[in-house]
């Protein structure tokens, strides 16, 4: 219940990853403060990424992540309690995609080669507070907070080739894509309450408040070249 103590960890490799998380911890009697980061491009997320929730989904491309936060509870008396936590992270996808099918029919054989880049910065936010306050026996005052916000940077393109018996170019599709986000929550609940006639009264006062900002823009360009080759 007192004291301090931790972990750290780290590891690397000849081909250039790299991974390192540092945890500390101190409680005393009156406050309880913990302070964490990470750094990796191992595909491992932040502790407020979006990707942290996606348990048994396929992760694409190198991810890299840098991530960090602190979390502090003060209690200077037995049934008051002051908190606040942060926890933000920035990670940066890098993708190199390639593939390659072939249908075979009866006159001929289709194939279509597809490449694939894409650029993603995703940069969370999250602070949560807290409040438990007794000003008497008979009165005492909650209050609770949340501020969440993200935005997400995405680029994409995509050139997917089709040919014929894989000699004779017959289209070309060049997919250019930006996606853009930025998400903004936040509220805040009080309630009060005061107990009169020996605790027989209850008064009670609540106040919410929040406030939702959402702004998205998508910008894409999709050309498409068609070849007419005359062995075809």
């Amino acid at each position: 219940k007192k004291g301090y103590f931790g972990n750290v960890e780290a590891g690397g490799s000849l081909e250039e990853y790299y991974n390192a998380e540092a945890k500390l911890y101190r409680f005393s009697k009156k406050t309880q403060i913990a302070v964490l980061g990470m750094y990796n491009n191992i595909n491992k997320f932040g502790y407020s990424s979006k990707g942290h929730s996606m348990w048994g989904h396929k992760v694409n491309g190198l991810n890299t992540t840098l991530a960090g936060g602190f979390n502090l509870s003060y209690n200077p008396k037995a049934k008051n309690r002051y908190f606040i936590s942060y926890l933000a992270s920035k990670t940066k996808k890098d993708l190199i995609q390639n593939s390659t099918s072939e249908n075979f029919l009866s006159a001929a054989t289709y194939c279509q080669d597809v490449d694939r880049n894409e650029d993603e910065d995703d940069v969370p936010h999250i602070v949560n507070f807290g409040v438990r306050h007794q000003f008497s026996k008979n009165s005492k005052l909650t209050i609770d907070g949340d501020l969440d916000i993200s935005s997400t940077d995405n680029f994409e393109n995509t050139i997917t080739q089709t040919s014929l018996n894989d000699s004779v170019n017959l289209n070309m599709l060049n997919r250019v894509k930006n996606d853009f986000s930025e998400v903004l929550d936040a509220s805040v609940e009080a309630v009060y309450i005061q107990k009169l006639n020996d605790e027989k009264t209850q008064i009670k006062a609540n106040f919410d408040a929040s406030y939702n900002r959402n702004i998205s823009e998508l910008d894409w360009e999709n050309k498409t070249t068609v070849y007419t080759p005359d062995s075809y």
